[in-house]
């Protein structure tokens, strides 16, 4: 089961109009990646190397891609892999895809499942934990809109991707619930 995460993120500034972007990132109930449900430590925040810890139960940058074009089907052209065999596969493209850090409920050096996976996984969330920060590939919500002539630039569009997932879930659970 994949479990989709959004989260407003602020950009670093000090002007009084404080601008950012919305991120999504994929969570994967893979038993093998989070914690065990025997955990026993004390609440504190460890300070670990964050550039070295890889949220084992997040989709990866190509994985992200895949699923969120194919599976989830946003047509963001950034998401898609180069298939025209006119365009070299090295030129470069706009990135869509941003590693981002998470302080996040750890034990054992694993990132805790989500409370959404927790139940799914029906196991208990412990009472003490450690935080630790997570590297997790987002994918920045933006589509590109027309400025002038051939000129494009990207905008965020949260509300509409918000609307057609939420029609694509209640589609895809009416479906299941049909077969």
């Amino acid at each position: 089961m994949k479990i989709l995460h959004g989260t407003w993120i602020p950009e670093h500034s000090s002007d009084f109009i404080q601008t950012g972007n919305f991120y999504i990132w994929v969570e994967t109930t893979e038993t093998k990646a989070i914690a065990s449900p025997k955990r026993k430590s004390s609440k504190a925040i460890t300070a670990t190397d964050p550039s070295n810890a890889n949220h084992p139960a997040s989709l990866t940058e190509a994985d992200l891609k895949s699923f969120l074009y194919n599976d989830l089907a946003i047509k963001d052209d950034l998401l898609q892999e180069i298939t025209n065999p006119y365009i070299r596969k090295n030129s470069p493209r706009e990135p869509i895809i941003f590693p981002k850090y998470f302080l996040l409920p750890t034990s054992e050096n694993k990132p805790l499942p989500s409370l959404e996976s927790a139940r799914y996984l029906e196991i208990e969330s412990p009472e003490n934990f450690d935080l630790q920060y997570w590297q997790i590939d987002c994918y920045q919500v933006t589509t590109p809109v027309k400025t002038s002539g051939y000129n494009h630039r990207r905008a965020i569009n949260i509300v509409k991707l918000l609307n057609d997932l939420h029609f694509i879930a209640i589609n895809s659970v009416k479906r299941l619930l049909r077969n």
